[in-house]
Formats: C-alpha cells, structure tokens, sequence
C-alpha cells in the first residue's frame, strides 16, 4: 500500500458490542487515524476485502466467531498488517491460542 503525505492510517475495530465499537471510534478519530468498524466476522472480512489497513484490532469474542478466527484468514491471505486481539477476560489458554 503506497502512503502518501497526508493519509491517515487506517484502523479497522471490530468488536460485537457496539458501545467499544463507538468508544474505539471516538478515541482514535480524536488522535487522528481513519476508523473503520464492524460488528462481526462476516462483517470485518467484508471490510477487509474492500480496504487495505494499518492495523486491526479485534475483540476475542465475536458472538459465534472469534478475533483469532480473523487472525487466521488475515494470515491465510498472507496480509501484512498487525493484529491486536483485545479481550475483557484474558487468560492463559487464549493468548497461547493467539500464537498458534
């Protein structure tokens, strides 16, 4: 992806609740980034086919789904953009997860 001077960088949130969603938004827009969200899996790889980002940051729970389920598909696409996997609750077994 080619930067050009006054581009922003692109985050994409996703996160089920829509209340961190929002939160997300207004606190990144404040510091200058362009944000994009979605409320689910189906939705962040419809975001993620329609641009290219920065970073994305994922909440771990995503009603059916999981962030490191969109962790997978960013790696089985071989896309080089950093992956924060965000969670209320961590424990060990899903930060292992997160490196398999």
């Amino acid at each position: 992806m080619t930067k050009y001077k006054n581009d922003k960088p692109k985050i994409l949130v996703i996160d089920d609740d829509e209340s961190n969603r929002v939160s997300f938004y207004n606190s990144l827009t404040k510091e200058g980034y362009e944000v994009v969200t979605a409320g689910d899996y189906e939705e962040a790889l419809a975001r993620i086919n329609e641009t290219d980002f920065d970073l994305i940051c994922a909440d771990f729970r995503l009603g059916t789904r999981s962030g490191l389920d969109v962790l997978h598909e960013i790696n089985y696409r071989n896309l080089l953009v950093p992956v924060i996997i965000m969670t209320k609750a961590p424990n060990a077994r899903s930060a292992q997860e997160s490196f398999q």
